[in-house]
């Protein structure tokens, strides 16, 4: 063979060997790979990975609305101390009116009453 044609033709040879030895490998990955998805056991193993990755969920999940839950009623609990706060605060006020008003009424009459010295 021509020496000028060998060196044209060495790198074509040695490409298309290159892309002959991926296209046979990545065969080869793939039956492999269809071989071990029909083996029983990997199936198996398969299968618990997907159960607790779902368990992992689920709890996840759970904790986040027991979170929720959880704020919700510190927010009602909240809620009900300011309403009775206030409902004691209006108590107090209501007292605090009702013995001044008393109060108010007693010198009142004390000051209606005809006075014991005088007389």
């Amino acid at each position: 063979m021509d020496p000028a044609l060998e060196a044209k033709l060495a790198p074509l040879l040695a490409e298309a060997a290159q892309q002959v030895l991926q296209q046979n490998q990545a065969q080869a990955a793939q039956q492999q790979a269809m071989q071990q998805a029909q083996d029983p056991m990997l199936q198996l193993q398969q299968r618990e990975v997907a159960i607790k990755e779902a368990d992992q969920q689920r709890k996840a999940q759970k904790d986040m609305t027991d979170a929720q839950l959880k704020a919700a009623q510190i927010a009602t609990e909240n809620k009900r101390i300011d309403s009775q706060a206030k409902n004691e605060m209006l108590r107090t006020a209501a007292e605090m009116r009702d013995s001044r008003e008393k109060l108010v009424m007693k010198e009142v009459l004390d000051v209606m009453k005809p006075s014991k010295k005088g007389q």
